[in-house]
């Protein structure tokens, strides 16, 4: 059967640079992204520049949510692509599915002119292409799980610069989201004092998680013991 190649995907970001696409692109881009927006969120308090730190943050989200764009509408290409090889109707169009149909429209005048012809490679390549569309399915939703924690990154990082005197908080107010409310008078003292309260409970319930974790790990090992010794 003559051999029809489909194009590699590609993503082509704002700023003009072009990747191809690859299993485990963005969640591997996602993990480089949060272990930068924790490490942000950290440091920012003392940083000479908290604002460009938070857009660096926001770079990283902007670059998760391109490449969960081009995740979504390439495995939709290629579950496309498969049902054409499979003789089904298109639903989509590019150059995935100009060479499904083809590939199609070539194995459909073979079986014509030769009705035992052997078409076992195309429902292969079918399943192939919805192999890597699942592939790349699941790869887009631990993105997004992943993503999501670079947003909580992105918040606690926005608090921690309202809560030091380095950054002005109504400019930060404008600009970013927060996980607290914002005091309906907009006064940089008074969101200040509302940032420095909340980043203070999210200490505290940090720090009684952990108590509670040392103290079931001391009753597990007091069990064991207890166990040991009967």
């Amino acid at each position: 059967m003559l051999v029809r190649r489909i194009p590699p995907a590609t993503i082509r970001f704002p700023d003009g640079a072009v990747i191809t696409l690859s299993r485990k692109i963005a969640s591997t881009a996602a993990d480089v992204a949060i272990a930068d927006a924790a490490r942000i969120a950290k440091t920012v308090g003392n940083s000479s520049d908290p604002m460009g730190d938070i857009e660096h943050i926001h770079q990283h989200l902007d670059t998760l949510d391109v490449l969960l764009k081009s995740l979504d509408a390439t495995a939709d290409q290629l579950d496309a692509a498969a049902a054409v090889l499979d003789a089904k109707p298109a639903t989509e169009t590019g150059p995935m599915l100009d060479t499904a149909t083809l590939a199609r429209a070539v194995a459909d005048a073979l079986v014509a002119a030769q009705p035992d012809a052997d078409l076992s490679d195309l429902r292969i390549a079918a399943n192939t292409l919805r192999s890597a569309a699942g592939e790349l399915r699941e790869d887009a939703a631990i993105t997004r799980n992943k993503r999501a924690k670079v947003d909580a990154h992105c918040r606690s990082a926005v608090a921690e610069a309202m809560a030091n005197d380095r950054a002005d908080p109504l400019d930060l107010d404008r600009s970013y989201e927060t996980d607290f409310t914002v005091p309906k008078m907009l006064n940089a003292d008074a969101i200040r004092t509302a940032a420095r309260e909340h980043l203070l409970e999210l200490r505290n319930d940090a720090n009684a998680k952990r108590a509670q974790r040392r103290t079931e790990k001391r009753r597990e090992l007091s069990a064991k013991m207890q166990e040991m010794w009967r």
